[in-house]
């Protein structure tokens, strides 16, 4: 079977590929974008065009937050032609987002860029061609499709795909954010016997004789750390093989930084959806330190750091002893009398470099050599601070720089100048310490490398900014990225998100995060866009209704699995220090078990006799 996974935008982006090339056009990041209404607050701000939008100054996340309103606007349909003025509540918004939006399709077009609302809108005007053999596309009953998505998915994916229909409780009211919004015969007939979720909202006409038994186990924890513990102790104590269990989050973060913890803690295999944070490696290690050191005005405090958290290494030291390891050079330029700033490290290193070469003169024979040493170190590391500092914008500290010139000064930094040219990725790198176990640190070093390059191969004319606001955009272009993404492997424990579950049913199946905070998630998603005002466009789906998705999803994920299930919430934030309630479905839940709809959080509290905690030794 020749069976290939893709999404909507994908298959989007296939059918309108003649086009992209024929007019040689540049697919548009959403970095990338953000970084262009960034500079265009900024013009019009100047200008004085904007009458809404005055803050004292525009920041990256100021132009994020506006980034998402003209994206979620022309993913809508909407542009500069038809802009949607009387959904949103103020002229004065309105006007500016008009003006915006003109200014952003102004940029698209000189540039040769393509956002996503085009690519829709062209794939839907011109279907891929010489296609070889016709495709049947299998879409999932539970698909969510944005207004552009759904005009694209009705005309050209529906009459050539076959929908498969996915178990949900019944009377159960579908979002409208999902295509087939109402019941199809197929999908009512899924299963013929009653299940004890489907009464989950009808308690009281339960069934005594209910054949299906409702396999859910319900747990507690005080904080995430011990909410994925206990189930690594479970695991650990019952013998259940790795391959036979998964775990499902509400939130990636933090249960899957604290299954790589322990998985490195306690050595057992594990396999991640959605990967792991980039910040796991230490390429990335050594990236954010870099950052930093530049940020803290150049620091020895944050270059010390730097040096010797055990993510930076000199490439020539084994074959050249002479060399001085990090933990060396971090030691004598902290002893050093620079401090801090970048035009201080040369004239402290001569000013060391001249103390002990007065100081050797003064000592008896036996400790010169020592002191030899020493001064032949600080050469060294004179030629190495220099090499630094020609990678980066040779100014002052509140200067405004290029972010071409300092992502150019960064990649070179972290990875090897010695760039391969056509496009491959020299994963050797100068300074970053590399762990030849696994493949982490290499892809590491690649996806920062790509992202970086967004700033040096733009054509589009970026003005010099104040370093932190380009320390900023390079931070953000890279904190989220994620490494280590998998499929399930055998031997191995899996975790991804509950919204991925459905198409994964092992025998035991824990659900971690589900107090009130986490689900259904009901946070705001960026956008500087009004509910009632993406309610007016009648296009755009509000931020109140992702809570229904999301608890549609889970249910339909409940329904799904056959194997044992445990949902766990954490009553305790460790961080915050307060206490946290369970999430309204688990409630619920607890009531179906229970077999009365009266039950409160009090019951439902006394229903456990330990929550689990902090315990020493092994889980």
């Amino acid at each position: 079977m020749n069976l290939n996974i893709t999404t909507i935008f994908d298959l989007a982006r296939d059918y309108c590929d003649d086009y992209i090339s024929k007019n040689k056009l540049k697919i548009l990041d959403n970095s990338l974008g953000q970084m262009f209404l960034l500079q265009i607050l900024k013009k019009l701000s100047r200008k004085k065009l904007l009458d809404y939008f005055q803050p004292p100054t525009f920041s990256p996340g100021i132009s994020r937050s506006i980034y998402l309103a003209i994206k979620e606007l022309r993913i809508a349909g909407f542009s500069s032609r038809n802009f949607p003025h009387p959904a949103i509540f103020n002229p004065k918004k309105s006007e500016d987002l008009l003006k915006i939006m003109q200014e952003y399709e102004k940029i698209l077009k000189e540039q040769n860029y393509i956002d996503e609302a085009d690519i829709y809108l062209q794939a839907i005007k011109y279907k891929k061609k010489n296609q070889q053999k016709k495709e049947t596309l299998i879409v999932p009953s539970n698909i969510e499709l944005n207004y552009l998505e759904e005009v694209f998915f009705r005309k050209i994916i529906l009459p050539e795909s076959k929908v498969i229909y996915l178990p949900t409780p019944r009377n159960l009211k579908k979002p409208t954010s999902f295509y087939f919004s109402e019941s199809y015969k197929e999908e009512k007939n899924y299963s013929e016997k009653l299940l004890a979720l489907d009464y989950l909202y009808d308690i009281d006409k339960i069934s005594s004789n209910l054949p299906g038994k409702l396999n859910i186990e319900l747990s507690q924890s005080h904080g995430e750390y011990n909410e994925v513990k206990t189930i690594i102790r479970k695991i650990k104590s019952q013998k259940i093989p790795l391959d036979e269990v998964s775990i499902f989050y509400t939130v990636q973060e933090p249960y899957s930084q604290y299954l790589y913890q322990l998985s490195r803690q306690y050595s057992f295999n594990i396999t991640f959806g959605n990967g792991i944070s980039i910040k796991n490696t230490s390429p990335a290690k050594l990236f954010f330190a870099l950052i930093d050191w530049i940020r803290d005005n150049y620091s020895i405090a944050k270059l010390y750091f730097l040096l010797t958290g055990g993510n930076f290494e000199f490439k020539n030291q084994q074959s050249n002893p002479d060399t001085p390891n990090p933990q060396r050079v971090a030691s004598l330029l902290r002893n050093s009398p620079i401090g801090h700033k970048r035009n201080r490290y040369i004239k402290g290193l001569d000013l060391s470099i001249r103390q002990l070469k007065r100081e050797i003169e003064q000592v008896s024979e036996d400790r010169q050599e020592g002191y030899r040493k020493k001064i032949k170190d600080f050469f060294w590391i004179r030629e190495f601070i220099t090499q630094i500092f020609h990678e980066l914008p040779q100014e002052n500290f509140d200067y405004t720089i290029s972010p071409k010139q300092i992502a150019q000064g960064l990649i070179n930094i972290v990875t090897s100048p010695k760039q391969i040219a056509q496009g491959l990725i020299n994963i050797v790198t100068n300074y970053s310490k590399i762990d030849e176990d696994n493949n982490l640190d290499e892809e590491a070093i690649k996806k920062i490398k790509e992202r970086l390059t967004i700033f040096i191969e733009s054509d589009y004319p970026l003005p010099n900014m104040p370093v932190n606001e380009v320390l900023t955009l390079i931070t953000d272009l890279i904190k989220n990225e994620r490494v280590n993404c998998s499929e399930p492997r055998g031997g191995c424990l899996h975790t991804a998100s509950y919204k991925k579950g459905i198409w994964l049913n092992r025998p035991y199946n824990f659900i971690v995060g589900m107090d009130s905070a986490k689900f259904p998630d009901l946070a705001h998603d960026g956008s500087i866009l009004l509910d009632a005002e993406k309610k007016n466009t009648g296009r755009i789906n509000p931020n109140k209704e992702k809570g229904k998705e999301n608890q549609y999803k889970m249910l339909q994920l409940l329904t799904s699995l056959k194997g044992k299930i445990i949902l766990s919430y954490s009553r305790f934030d460790t961080q915050d220090n307060r206490e946290l309630a369970p999430s309204s479905l688990i409630l619920q839940l607890y009531r179906l078990k229970t077999g009365d709809e009266q039950k409160d959080y009090s019951d439902f509290y006394s229903s456990f006799q330990d929550t689990s905690g902090f315990i020493p030794g092994k889980p």
